[in-house]
Parts: structure tokens; sequence; C-alpha cells
């Protein structure tokens, strides 16, 4: 029993290697580099450091053109290697790929294209089907029809809480989730909301949801203050 199973990890390291050896090291290399700049661009509301010189709007236009820049190149990838799926560029390279299309929203031909080839690999297991879940989501999203797997969510203005967006026969939401791999969606977002409050804290744990309330607060105050002086008569003296 033990000679056989070591048979068996021995076979499974000579196919890994095997396998290994084949993958497209300038295509990892380019996909890493492409998705590089894609997180700058992704988890940078303002000007990073990088580009401090920018102002807002500039910093705008840049992350588009950034996004643009990528989905270009990833639809030449298609073109020349088809879809750089685990045989080509290994789990990492192929989840980079997708971040790159998950993210050409501007794009939506694009992401179906990308959808309709990644369900083939999906099947044929060599594409992530969490990955494909996320991307479903998103295409659904961008066309306004109700998710999947409930993976895009918006949040609570008030409580910085996220839930998803509306999402078809919800009662059987976490069986579909666990055919494609994804966690509960409790957890989910759980985990969604922990990472929305980390991006948006500030000093005294204050977020910027409660302080945008805080400021409507504060300007219904000052007009209510304005109408009730403006309309209070002066009292007048007898002479």
């Amino acid at each position: 029993m033990k000679r056989g199973f070591l048979l068996f990890l021995s076979i499974f390291s000579i196919q890994n290697l095997f396998a290994q050896a084949n993958l497209d090291s300038s295509l990892i290399r380019e996909l890493e580099e492409m998705v590089k700049i894609d997180q700058l661009a992704a988890s940078n509301a303002q000007p990073p450091k990088e580009f401090s010189s920018l102002s807002q709007s500039e910093w705008e236009s840049k992350k588009d053109s950034i996004f643009r820049a990528n989905q270009e190149k990833a639809s030449k990838i298609l073109e020349e290697v088809g879809y750089p799926g685990f045989d080509k560029v290994g789990q990492v390279g192929e989840r980079n790929f997708w971040l790159i299309v998950q993210h050409s929203d501007f794009n939506l031909a694009f992401q179906e294209e990308v959808l309709d080839l990644m369900h083939e690999e999906v099947l044929e297991g060599n594409a992530s089907p969490s990955n494909y879940a996320l991307l479903t989501d998103r295409v659904r999203m961008n066309k306004g029809e109700k998710l999947v797997y409930g993976t895009q969510v918006n949040y609570n203005f008030i409580t910085g809480e996220a839930f998803s967006l509306p999402t078809e026969d919800p009662e059987n939401l976490n069986a579909r989730r666990a055919e494609m791999g994804l966690e509960p969606i409790e957890d989910y977002l759980a985990e969604m909301t922990e990472m929305h409050m980390e991006m948006n804290s500030m000093i005294g744990g204050i977020t910027n949801a409660a302080l945008v309330l805080f400021s409507v607060l504060m300007l219904v105050l000052v007009v209510m203050m304005y109408f009730f002086t403006r309309g209070k008569k002066p009292e007048t003296q007898a002479l």
C-alpha cells in the first residue's frame, strides 16, 4: 500500500514537472506586469505615490487608460494563444488573465467572449470554477440581470455592511456557490464588509459613509438655523 502510494506521488510529480516545463514563461511575466498596474489602479481611489502629481480627475482618467490598455493586450493574447488556462500559464497566470477581464467593464462584448471560452476550459479542468462564477456575475451585473452566485455587492450607506445585488433563487444560492468552490454567502459578505471598512477607515474608526452623513446633518442644521433666524422679527424699542 505504501509502495503504491509513493509510486502515485512519483508519477504525479513527474506529470507536474512536465506541465510546468510547458508553461509559457514570457506570457506569465506579461500577465504579472499587467496585473501589477491593474491593482495599482483598482486599489487606489486617490492618486497613489507613483502618480502623486496628478489631480483627482487626471488620476481617474489615468485609471481608465490603464484598464483599457490591459484589455487590448488581453484581447491580443486571446487571438494569439487562445484562452490562457492552467496548461499555458499555470493557476496564477490564469487568475491574472481573468482579473484583467473582470476589470474590463467598458467592453461587455469582450467579457462575454471570454466567459464563453472560460466555460469550456472549466469543464476541461483548465480554468478556475470560482473565477468563472465571479465573471458570470460581473457580466450579469453589466447587462442589468440578476446574479447567479451573489458575488457582486453594494454597501449599506450607514453601517457599511456588504449585501449582494439582486440574485436569482436565493434559497439555493449557497448550493450553487459550493459547486463552484465558493464559500457560503454569509462568510463572503462578512469578508467584503471587513475589506470595505479597512479601505474607508479614517482616524478614530470613522468611515467615509459616516462622515458624509454627518456632513449632511450639519448642512441641514445650518439651513434650519438660517431660516429660523431670518423669520424672527427684530425687537423694536419705544422712542
